[in-house]
């Protein structure tokens, strides 16, 4: 077993529509550490919603982990709710707000193989 700290995510823009920032890869488990969604505008973005999708799956109400979370102008919001997750092979993780390109999505964590 092998353990390797990545940046599953690095600054990828959000826009209207659902965007997949991060897919775990075949034969390999994630932990997820730690995100973020940075508003860098000068507007409030709200609606900022993030899917946790299973593997063979879609984006769904169904797998909505954060349900529209407002993002103050240039306000950072941590995703509490994926810190030390647990990603099968081909789940992912997609991300959209109401207004698009406010702002951005990151993440860091562990993938084990």
């Amino acid at each position: 077993m092998t353990i390797t700290a990545v940046q599953l995510a690095a600054n990828q823009f959000v826009s209207t529509g659902s965007v997949t920032v991060y897919t775990v890869p075949a034969n390999t488990k994630t932990v997820i550490k730690e995100a973020s969604y940075t508003n860098t505008s000068s507007v409030t973005a709200t609606k900022v919603t993030l899917n946790f999708v299973p593997s063979g799956g879609s984006v769904t109400t169904a797998n909505v982990v954060t349900p529209g979370v407002t993002v103050a102008q240039l306000g950072i919001y941590l995703f509490p709710e994926l810190v030390n997750k647990v990603m099968g092979p081909g789940t992912f993780i997609a991300v959209k707000d109401d207004v698009g390109g406010l702002g951005s999505f990151e993440a860091s964590g562990m993938q084990i193989v």
